[in-house]
């Protein structure tokens, strides 16, 4: 499956249910994007987006967390997912995370 075009990837869209992250490995030199979005129905969907230890990428990433908020409306673009299992529920992974794209401008203009 090629990356490189859009179309080839699982697209989601959803409203993130608690504000997104950067989290950072121990000692701190390579990071993610995580945020968690709850469809319109069915198992909400885990988003981690490595960023690897760019920081420049870190900068951008957490500029982007500011507009990922609980309640935003997100588009989210992946390879694939896997089922995610947590001690008391089960979510779908999206894997190979291409793009977090928040869709509600309204949204960011109300907060």
């Amino acid at each position: 499956m090629s990356t490189s075009n859009m179309d080839d990837l699982i697209q989601v869209t959803g409203h993130i249910a608690k504000d997104a992250a950067i989290l950072y490995t121990p000692g701190g030199k390579s990071a993610c994007l995580a945020l968690e979005i709850e469809p319109a129905r069915g198992l909400p969907y885990l988003v981690v987006q490595p960023l690897g230890t760019d920081p420049s990428l870190h900068v951008a990433a957490r500029a982007k967390a500011r507009q990922l908020r609980r309640g935003a409306l997100v588009t989210v673009y992946a390879t694939h997912y896997s089922l995610h299992s947590e001690p008391s529920r089960q979510l779908l992974k999206m894997e190979g995370v291409q793009d977090v794209l928040c869709r509600d401008i309204e949204y960011r203009r109300a907060a």
